[in-house]
C-alpha cells in the first residue's frame, strides 16, 4: 500500500515536472518570438522611417560640413522650400541639397542673386556667389535643389544640366538634424 502511494506521488511529481518543462519551453519560444519581432521592428524603423547619413564634400557648407552625421526621416514627407533632402543622383550617390523651388515655381539667378517667382529671396544660410542661370520653371513632380555653398563648382545641383530638376521619386528622405555636431539645421 505504501509502495502504491509512493508510486502515485512519484508519478504526480514526474507529471508536474514534465508540465513545468513544457511551460518553460513554451515560455522560451515566446521569448525568442518577441525578440525576433523586436529586431524586425527595429529593422523596419531604421530601413524606412529614420536613417543616418554622412555628409561627403563641402557643397552644403556652411550648414553641414564634410563628415557631419545627419538624422533623416524617410516616410510621410511633404517636401517644401528650404527642406534639406537626400536624393540619389544618376551615378547612384546619395546627395544632400536644399529645396529652393517646388512644382510650378519660377527660379532665376541674376548677378548671383536667386529670384523665386520674380522676387529676390533672402538666403542667410549660404556662402559664396552663384553663377547666373536663366528662368527655369519647376515642372510638376520635380524640385529645384541647390547646395548652400554657392561658389561655382562647389555644388553639383539643379543649376547644372547634369542634375537638373530632381523628380520627387528620386528623393529618399528629409534631413531632420545633424547628430554630429548636434543640432545643426537651418
Amino acid at each position: 500500500m505504501l509502495k502504491k502511494r509512493m508510486k502515485k506521488r512519484l508519478q504526480r511529481v514526474t507529471m508536474m515536472s514534465e508540465m513545468t518543462q513544457t511551460k518553460e519551453k513554451k515560455s522560451e519560444l515566446a521569448s525568442w518570438i518577441r525578440f525576433i519581432a523586436f529586431l524586425f521592428i527595429l529593422f523596419v524603423i531604421f530601413k524606412f522611417v529614420i536613417g543616418f547619413t554622412v555628409v561627403h564634400g563641402d557643397s552644403m557648407n556652411p550648414t553641414f560640413k564634410h563628415e557631419d552625421i545627419l538624422l533623416t526621416k524617410g516616410v510621410f514627407n511633404k517636401y517644401e522650400r528650404n527642406d534639406i533632402v537626400l536624393f540619389r543622383d544618376d551615378a547612384g550617390y546619395t546627395v544632400v541639397k536644399r529645396i529652393v523651388g517646388v512644382p510650378n515655381d519660377e527660379i532665376e539667378i541674376i548677378n548671383g542673386v536667386v529670384y523665386l517667382n520674380g522676387e529676390m529671396i533672402d538666403e542667410d544660410y549660404t556662402t559664396g556667389t552663384s553663377f547666373d542661370i536663366p528662368k527655369t520653371i519647376v515642372e510638376e513632380g520635380t524640385y529645384f535643389v541647390m547646395g548652400d555653398n554657392r561658389e561655382p563648382g562647389a555644388s553639383k545641383d539643379s543649376r547644372s544640366d547634369d542634375v537638373g530638376l530632381v523628380p520627387e521619386s528620386q528623393i529618399e528622405s528629409e534631413v531632420l538634424l545633424s547628430l554630429i555636431p548636434f543640432g545643426t539645421k537651418k
